[in-house]
């Protein structure tokens, strides 16, 4: 099957990078910021 995300082992990057373990995910399917957790950041306040 082309275009699946597997979401456990996005959910386990995910926790590594929380815990601060740097790393690079290069996929045309699954959006870096679902690694980073940057779509769910607030804004800085400025």
């Amino acid at each position: 099957m082309e275009g699946w995300v597997s979401l456990s082992l996005t959910a386990v990057a995910a926790l590594a990078w929380d815990r601060g373990l740097r790393f690079r995910v290069e996929s045309d399917y699954l959006p870096w910021s679902w690694v980073t957790g940057e779509l769910f950041q607030a804004p800085a306040a400025s």
